[in-house]
């Protein structure tokens, strides 16, 4: 009797352990949204033949009042990661548009391969509300 008492007692041990092991966990199922105050972003770099590199950065709010100030990063690199161009512009709004945009350009002394990385710091109020990194670019020339 005993002897099936330790049975019983260590099947019912393992049976309990086993079932905390396993036990479901509750999911949330909850979206939230990709950015706080951009709908959409669009980076974009052009070389043409003659060697000018322009670099753009575009953002639109998801209303008019949701950003105060968008200030774009460019790092611009060759192939071996040398840096050729490292600032940081503010964007100006464009009402007809309703975007914030940059252009900037320049001039390639070399042909070669470039990548283009792209930051946008979007401000409200004075405050940082959120940091975007585009996908990189590369463009050869």
């Amino acid at each position: 009797m005993k002897k099936m008492m330790r049975i019983f007692m260590t099947g019912l041990l393992v049976f309990l352990v086993t079932s905390n092991c396993f036990a479901a966990t509750r999911m949330e199922n909850t979206v939230s949204p990709q950015y706080v105050a951009t709908d959409q972003y669009r980076s974009n770099m052009i070389i043409d033949n003659g060697g000018t590199l322009t670099m753009s950065g575009v953002l639109h709010p998801k209303n008019a009042t949701s950003i105060d100030k968008v200030e774009v990063s460019f790092v611009l690199r060759d192939s071996s990661g040398t840096i050729k161009y490292n600032q940081k512009h503010t964007a100006t709004w464009n009402n007809q548009l309703k975007r914030y945009e940059v252009f900037k350009t320049y001039s390639l002394r070399k042909k070669g391969i470039y990548i283009l990385q792209s930051r946008y710091d979007v401000y409200k109020n004075g405050s940082l509300v959120e940091t975007i990194y585009a996908n990189q670019i590369t463009k050869s020339y």
